[in-house]
């Protein structure tokens, strides 16, 4: 992803925090292990063909991360990339778990060293050319605590 995709889905998750939680993509919660990264995604009604990704940027976007599915025709696809320094790497991306309510996605191997210090994050569901934001709630699985960390932020100040 582009530094200029990044900057766009910032913005329009800005623009959009009044209404999180109230269309099809309810919320999405990330937990970060020491292998990679799982995303869930709690869903409302997403039927049929869609897109769904969770993204994060550092500060200065020189590091951004999206991780999602695609909906076409019934299958799912798990879809990740990983720009640095303008040099972009496919992530491996594979889904968890899919329920009518619920895909959790996985990211893996996803190395810590790279981690920027905190990050710019969004979510949405891109459905019939209607985008449904969501807050991205971020949690760190106790084996990784002692390390410093990664303020996740939605709507960035």
């Amino acid at each position: 992803m582009e530094r200029r995709q990044a900057e766009d889905h910032v913005r329009a998750a800005q623009s959009r925090t009044e209404s999180f939680g109230r269309g099809r993509l309810v919320s999405t919660y990330s937990i970060r292990h020491r292998p990679g990264l799982d995303v869930a995604f709690v869903l409302d009604g997403a039927a049929g063909d869609f897109q769904i990704g969770m993204g994060a940027a550092s500060d200065d976007y020189s590091s951004v991360m999206s991780l999602g599915v695609d909906s076409r025709e019934g299958r799912l696809h798990a879809v990740g990339l990983w720009t640095v320094d303008g040099r972009a790497e496919k992530l491996t991306a594979r889904i968890l778990l899919q329920d009518r309510g619920l895909i959790v996605v996985e990211a893996t191997p996803l190395p810590l060293a790279k981690r920027p210090r905190s990050l710019k994050c969004w979510s949405f569901l891109r459905q019939d050319g209607v985008d449904h934001y969501s807050d991205v709630v971020g949690f760190v699985s106790p084996e990784l605590a002692a390390l410093p960390p990664v303020p996740l932020r939605t709507y960035p100040r």
